[in-house]
């Protein structure tokens, strides 16, 4: 689950909080939660919360790391001493599973065009390959893994001539290779949209021709 720094889907995250995550709740308003977290300051959708705790599965956690935000949590109402759940199978990922396209992917990534990159950095003060993709789709409620290589992993695999605009494109640095060092996200039209590097920053650039490697394409959503 998104803990967000603005009461609305497009605040930038906090962090993503595990299942039966202990929470301080401080006040709701206009259908979100705000909250304390580890001495944070956030807020959470008011629809994920119910009364009623939910078991978790270790199947469960281990799908958590490629799929959207379909998990449940347990916060702790310190203001009224009672114990609330917050679920994750609420109306807004519903509508997010349903409503989400890969286009809707790239416009907000091209939204970041031009932002410099920075080495470790997976937020708009400045972003390195694999952080500008997690970034993008942190935004939608979906979680990638941190490395370019990792990423690789992520989602299922999709061919080459079956890309789709949003999908997930891993490069190695050196012809011949399938050693992932680099990852974007697909535009359509044989381009994506990627961190390149710190001269460049976040441009688009061709699949073919541009000094890329293709190795493989993962598809999230």
């Amino acid at each position: 689950m998104n803990y967000r720094k603005e009461p609305n889907t497009s605040g930038d995250i906090i962090k993503t909080l595990t299942i039966n995550k202990e929470i301080t709740i401080l006040e709701k308003a206009n259908g979100w939660v705000k909250a304390e977290v580890d001495g944070e300051i956030g807020y959470i959708s008011e629809t994920y919360v119910s009364n009623t705790k939910v078991a978790t599965s270790r199947g469960a956690e281990s799908r958590r790391n490629t799929t959207t935000e379909n998990k449940q949590e347990m916060v702790t109402v310190t203001e009224t001493l009672t114990t609330e759940t917050i679920t994750e199978t609420s109306n807004e990922n519903t509508q997010q599973s349903q409503s989400i396209t890969g286009e809707n992917i790239v416009a907000y990534a091209k939204q970041y065009l031009g932002y410099k990159y920075v080495y470790g950095g997976a937020s708009p003060s400045g972003f390195d390959c694999s952080g500008f993709t997690q970034y993008v789709y942190s935004h939608f409620g979906y979680t990638l893994t941190r490395t370019s290589s990792s990423q690789s992993t992520n989602g299922v695999a999709v061919s080459k001539g079956n890309m789709q605009a949003g999908d997930i494109i891993c490069f190695s640095n050196s012809s011949g290779s399938t050693q992932i060092g680099h990852v974007g996200i697909y535009i359509g039209g044989g381009k994506f949209i990627h961190s390149a590097n710190s001269r460049c920053g976040v441009i688009i650039s061709n699949v073919d021709g541009d000094g890329f490697y293709y190795v493989c394409s993962r598809r999230i959503i």
